[in-house]
């Protein structure tokens, strides 16, 4: 899954690079958690980190 993540957010953000997908998968099947590190194109100096919470299958959350 976080493949998919990866290819949809590449497909339509271009502004960023991402350098890593980590999950959590420990509350499975009620919750996902993926917490992406990425920087953008124009700064690759200083990284940021956007946490992606999947909730029995109703919402995403993003932090």
């Amino acid at each position: 899954m976080s493949e998919k993540i990866y290819n949809i957010v590449r497909k339509h953000e271009y502004r960023i690079h991402i350098l890593s997908i980590e999950y959590d998968e420990t509350l499975a099947p009620w919750q996902f958690n993926f917490f992406m590190r990425f920087h953008y194109n124009n700064n690759t100096f200083q990284e940021h980190s956007m946490q992606i919470t999947f909730r029995n299958n109703r919402y995403c959350e993003i932090k």
